[in-house]
């Protein structure tokens, strides 16, 4: 498994960074999410966690709704910049992503997401669609970064659990009615 250097590279020699997943409620509470869901994040979790440890740094993994673990996170470490993959993912975590904006507004954080897939936010009508997904995906990949190093005091702070399905109470689902 290669890290997925999208944000990640964008960072590179930049100064310290951090990774940081939430284990957020409106996600963990979605009817959409499954154990086997959670299954494939815990292993890429752990593997996220063993790449960035072995770059110099480390992923977090705290439990909160996305701004109060933001809000730990600059007490703990003041940060100025917060780079991540754009989500396309429930309405519950778009809400999130404007929340998410307008604590970045209002603490100074620079916030830039970066695009993952041919799924476009907003996207404001489907003329230029084809256009710009043809250029999104002719970008050429980028190798892992090398030079990334965690901020200074990290090794203070709990770095959290990555959790299992059952540990968070995510139950598995039936799915009997397929079309």
């Amino acid at each position: 498994l290669r890290l997925d250097p999208g944000a990640l590279v964008w960072c590179e020699g930049g100064g310290p960074v951090v990774g940081l997943f939430f284990d957020e409620p409106i996600v963990l509470g979605a009817r959409e999410l499954d154990a086997s869901h959670r299954a494939f994040v815990v292993d890429c979790l752990r593997e996220v966690r063993a790449r960035l440890r072995a770059l110099g740094t480390d992923l977090l993994v705290w439990r909160g709704d996305a701004v109060s673990v933001l809000d730990r996170l600059h007490e703990e470490l003041g940060f100025v910049g917060l780079w991540s993959h754009e989500e396309t993912g429930l309405w519950a975590t778009y809400q999130r992503d404007i929340a998410v904006r307008g604590w970045c507004g209002r603490r100074g954080v620079a916030w830039r997401e970066v695009p993952q897939h041919g799924v476009f936010r907003p996207i404001g009508g489907r003329d230029g669609w084809a256009r710009r997904w043809r250029a999104r995906f002719t970008d050429a990949p980028v190798d892992e970064p090398r030079d990334v190093r965690g901020p200074e005091g990290l090794g203070s702070i709990d770095s959290g659990e990555i959790l299992s399905a059952s540990e968070l109470g995510v139950e598995p689902t039936t799915i009997t009615d397929v079309q």
